[in-house]
């Protein structure tokens, strides 16, 4: 018996090894990269009170999903291994492999079934190609803790132990919704042993199970979560006989899935499945077989002339089957899917029994003629593996899941797929995804968001404001559209449209969304955003204002540091220079290595001669951590020409120039001045020469562009070239003073050579 159980773990550890070195995909960015719950420095409580993605159960956008045991167990990866994901892999496995040596063992104990019969179960379940999502994706986790759970405890009430079944099927159900049916399924199994029937066990059981059903209502807060229409377009149909015949119908697509495992994706939202809109749907010829086919085996198996063991092991895998999928089939409660393989893990594992339940009694039959049968079931169970060997694949990286989801749902897929690019840098492709998604399904504000945002980044703003719009028209509550949509007008210069815009996101109520955080997040920037255009207008009170109100309603997860240093560099800019400094000094502490704030801590020091040096230290720490920033070097080059070091600054300035030359324009001007008057000031003439023409390149209608040019060839003898330099100078400015004065210096300068050669 130990031996199967074994070579079943066994096989299910080698068939998904290939995961060991995949990422953190889909679902695993918000349950583990952005959840603060699986980190030590959020407390233990909260894994009590928040749900699996870290939302507070009590918000009325929480998805109810309250998993602390799962949460738990990403913790401890975390404290082992922090965000390496090959520890939440490798956890992952183990427990599959657990589960899938569990499967024959309550096999063989309590459905006595023959250890044959059992192996095939489980090496069926190892291999399985449906169970990747559920394996190969971290939050699977929690289907498979409680798989374990439940089938511990149907072992543990075979063997008597009534607490052990009542504790383990607590823990199940603390690892997932679904773990609710174990009590139900030790109740079944009590139910089918018809010489031991116990009206008290059966009591104890339906008592806890209503226990649980209490508690897990109370925790959810007497209320259920409300998902959209794309996530379960069924559940928001009008049409009561359309809901019905499209629900009784996804048992089939689910037991497809099992039956020929060759079309698996990511995601079955959205239109992925047509709803069952018409009687004479074919569809329903194929839920009304699959029905009719399970009542006719439980009839049958319940029949007395029906062997006992085969009878009750088929009919108590049709209610494995039966119960817990139950939780998902929208019978009790609407859920935020239309079909996810990995909540068939715990019912595959029925499918799995009573394959090998049906595989065993044509063995029977065949008497001498067996060999093909074996043939045939190694075939099936190395095909198998092979299509989970090469499923694990699509789960290594998200541009392989998404790619690989394309057939099924291509909205979603292209949406996904278009971010994923869009982060690695391959722009191009990531707005053909974005165009093909929103080609497939125009209506999806997330895409619309993350077009604009491409946009933007390649200053296509015209474009990116219409998409940031276009993601608001589709869902008015996206802050970060907002958001976004006003940086953008800002740097289109329509600075009173991007005021109204960072008001209306900062304004914006956040009751009932699913992802409060980042809703909160948005924000508090859109906080920030208006109190940076305040000050780059000039208007540093309002500016504070913003700031402080951005400070006081910041939530605890979000990063300060851009806060404090903004409210410290408005009040430099106030004068209030010791009022600015504790500010910089807690973005400091919030954020060590945040280079703005050492530039402006530098900035604010230099004000104060007797603290140059203080100063010159933060400029020297920000250089240190970013020693090919431009804005480092620009401004540790400005501070150094306010010590009146120009040729220490000017080596800092060049650094500026040279990384910037491939973007000539008005930006450049004024570092090019500042570096070409460093080289005057340090002597070096022929080198401030070339950046002096160079600036008149970048700004050749600015009279000074030609005015400090003039002087320089006037300082070295280039008179005519000089002479030229001031006169442009004065067909763009005639009242030039300086202009003026130059060339009548140089004119005189020229007559007395002139006078001194005759």
């Amino acid at each position: 018996m130990w031996i199967v159980s074994g070579v079943c773990a066994l096989a299910a550890t080698l068939v998904f090894v290939n995961t060991f070195n995949a990422g953190f995909v889909y679902d695993d960015n918000r349950a583990i990269l952005s959840n603060d719950d699986i980190r030590p420095s959020s407390p233990i409580s909260n894994l009590f009170s928040n749900d699996f993605w870290g939302t507070p159960m009590a918000h009325g956008g929480s998805h109810k999903s309250f998993r602390p045991l799962t949460v738990l167990t990403f913790r401890l990866n975390y404290l082992a291994g922090g965000l390496d994901a090959s520890g939440y892999h490798a956890a992952n496995v183990l427990l599959h492999a657990v589960v899938s040596g569990l499967v024959p063992l309550w096999a063989t104990l309590a459905l006595r079934l023959p250890r044959r019969t059992a192996l095939a179960a489980g090496l069926l379940f190892a291999v399985h190609p449906v169970h990747c999502e559920a394996v190969a994706g971290v939050v699977g986790r929690a289907e498979l803790g409680a798989t374990a759970a439940m089938l511990l405890a149907l072992i543990a009430l075979h063997k008597g132990s009534v607490r052990g079944a009542l504790l383990l099927s607590t823990a199940g159900l603390l690892f997932k919704e679904q773990g609710l049916m174990t009590l139900p399924l030790c109740a079944a199994a009590v139910f089918l042993r018809r010489d031991r029937r116990d009206k008290r066990l059966l009591a104890t059981l339906a008592a806890g199970f209503l226990v649980q059903l209490a508690l897990r209502v109370a925790v959810m807060g007497g209320r259920l979560p409300h998902f959209s229409s794309a996530d379960n377009p069924a559940a928001h149909s009008r049409d009561f006989p359309t809901r019905l015949m499209t629900f009784l119908h996804l048992p089939v697509i689910n037991l497809k899935l099992f039956l020929l495992p060759t079309v698996l994706s990511f995601d079955w939202s959205m239109d992925a499945v047509p709803l069952v809109s018409r009687a004479g749907d074919a569809r329903n010829v194929s839920s009304t077989l699959l029905y009719a086919f399970l009542a006719s085996l439980a009839a049958k198996c319940l029949n007395p002339k029906v062997g006992r063991v085969r009878g009750r092991a088929v009919v108590m895998s049709l209610a494995l089957v039966a119960l817990t999928y139950v939780p998902v089939s929208n019978a009790v409660g609407y859920v935020g899917f239309v079909v996810a393989e990995r909540t068939l893990y715990a019912p595959s594992i029925g499918l799995c029994l009573l394959t090998a339940i049906g595989a065993s009694e044509l063995w029977r039959r065949a008497g001498r003629t067996r060999w093909p049968l074996a043939v045939l079931a190694a075939c099936l169970l190395l095909s198998l593996a092979a299509r989970t060997w090469t499923r694990n694949a699509d789960w290594r990286d998200e541009e392989a899941l998404y790619r690989a989801g394309i057939p099924v749902n291509p909205p979603k897929a292209y949406g996904n797929l278009g971010s994923v690019l869009s982060a690695r840098g391959r722009l191009a492709e990531a707005e053909h995804c974005y165009r093909q998604a929103l080609r497939h399904r125009p209506n999806m504000a997330d895409v619309h968001y993350n077009l604009g945002l491409l946009l933007m980044s390649q200053q296509r703003l015209e474009e990116a404001i219409a998409s940031f719009r276009n993601a608001i028209s589709f869902r008015p509550r996206l802050a970060a559209a907002h958001v976004s949509l006003g940086v953008a007008l800002g740097q289109a210069k329509r600075h009173a449209e991007a005021r109204q815009a960072f008001l209306r996101a900062a304004n914006l109520d956040g009751g009932g969304l699913k992802d409060p955080k980042s809703h909160e997040s948005a924000r508090i920037s859109a906080l920030f955003h208006l109190g940076r255009h305040f000050l780059e207008q000039d208007q540093p009170q309002h500016a504070l204002a913003y700031l402080l109100r951005a400070k006081e309603q910041m939530p605890q997860h979000f990063q300060p540091q851009s806060i404090y240093n903004l409210i410290g560099e408005t009040y430099g800019r106030l004068g209030q220079h010791v009022e600015a400094e504790p500010w910089l000094q807690a973005s400091l502490a919030s954020k060590p290595d945040h280079i703005p704030a050492h530039l402006n801590y530098g900035k604010i020091l230099a004000t104060n001669k007797s603290r140059a040096h203080e100063a010159e230290s933060w400029y020297r720490r920000a250089l240190h951590l970013a020693p090919h920033d431009a804005n480092v070097l620009r401004q540790y080059g400005q501070f150094l020409m306010q010590q009146e070091r120009h040729a220490e600054a000017a080596v800092f300035l060049e650094g500026v120039v040279n990384a910037s030359l491939v973007h000539r324009g008005q930006s450049q001007y004024p570092d090019l001045v500042n570096l070409a008057t460093c080289m005057r000031i340090a002597g070096r003439l022929e080198q401030a020469e070339r950046y002096y023409l160079l600036a008149r390149e970048a700004d050749p209608n600015n009279p000074a562009s030609h005015i400090n040019l003039g002087a320089i060839l006037h300082l070295q003898a280039k008179l005519a070239p000089a002479e030229r330099c001031y006169l442009r100078a004065l067909e763009l400015s005639p009242d030039d003073e300086i202009a003026n004065l130059n060339l009548r210096r140089l004119r005189n300068l020229t007559e007395k050579s002139v006078k001194v050669a005759d």
